[in-house]
This record gives C-alpha cells, sequence and structure tokens, in this order.
C-alpha cells in the first residue's frame, strides 16, 4: 500500500488510486480541492492518467478553484 492508496482509502469510496483509474471507462472523479486530501488525490489521479495517454482529469470545485 502506498501513501496515496492510504489517502484514496480514506477519502473515497476506492480502495487505490489504481481502482479508481479503472472504473467505467467515462468516469472521472470530482474533487472539492479545499480539502488538501483531495487535492493530492486529483494531482495524483491527473499524473497517472497522463502518464497513462489517457485524456481525463479530475473535475476539480470549490472556493477559488480557477481550473
Amino acid at each position: 500500500m502506498t501513501d496515496i492508496d492510504k489517502i484514496v482509502r480514506e477519502n473515497t469510496a476506492f480502495t487505490t488510486l489504481e481502482d479508481m483509474t479503472r472504473t467505467h471507462p467515462n468516469y472521472r472523479p470530482s474533487l472539492m480541492v479545499v480539502d488538501p486530501n483531495m487535492l493530492i488525490i486529483a494531482d495524483a489521479y491527473d499524473e497517472m492518467m497522463e502518464e497513462r495517454g489517457d485524456e481525463r482529469r479530475a473535475f476539480r470545485f470549490g472556493p477559488g478553484v480557477t481550473r
């Protein structure tokens, strides 16, 4: 288990980041990134998907989010 998997398990319905990336082919997580753990997950998800050549990225929302 990695640190990111621990954060994913404690803050989402997924067990690991890998599980999150292999769910439904149109799925992308919606994360309120004012929570620091959700920002960590969003960044890790985006990085993993980019490395795979997958265009999906986490949807980030919350006060002050501009992207």
